[in-house]
């Protein structure tokens, strides 16, 4: 087996699907339940509109931070398993280490979050567990996007130069 497919196995069984299986359901189904508890509020029609503009938020930055999570997940699984296809393409490396950056920033929110608010040694070792492999995976390849590609010297085109008869 070559290193970089023992490299991307890893990855992928370490990183990847851990947080996809089993983290991005659940982050999901509650970001369909704040979606919902937003919607409500803001058809609340006892209280003013400005009031209930400000109960929306505390849901909706919910949803954004799962839909940025979801984003970089995405992106992470398309720098591990499809990097090839985005090397060479400028604005596709810039769209994935943009998503890669904001699905990173929303683990790291997450983590502070959690730290914050929860002193349970095992809900900070299942977090750790479910977000380090990801991060682990998306700073790595956000290193590897980063790097410059070395160019290939290639044998120029056309039939090869013939030996000179003056030896």
């Amino acid at each position: 087996m070559r290193k970089g497919r023992a490299i991307t196995m890893l990855e992928v069984a370490f990183g990847l699907l851990p947080a996809t299986v089993v983290l991005l359901p659940l982050l999901m189904a509650g970001a369909m339940g704040a979606a919902v508890a937003a919607v409500v509020m803001l058809a609340d029609g006892s209280k003013p509109f400005s009031t209930r503009l400000i109960m929306v938020l505390p849901p909706a930055g919910i949803v954004l931070s799962v839909l940025t999570a979801t984003l970089g997940m995405l992106a992470l699984w398309v720098a591990v398993l499809g990097r090839e296809g985005v090397d060479h393409r400028p604005r596709a490396r810039v769209v994935l280490v943009t998503c890669l950056v904001c699905g990173s920033v929303a683990a790291i929110l997450w983590l502070y979050v959690m730290g914050r608010m929860c002193s349970d040694f095992k809900a900070w070792v299942t977090c750790i567990g479910f977000l380090g492999g990801p991060l682990i995976v998306s700073t790595r390849h956000l290193f590897l996007l980063g790097m410059k590609r070395q160019a290939v010297s290639r044998p120029p085109a056309g039939p090869p130069p013939k030996a000179s008869a003056d030896r």
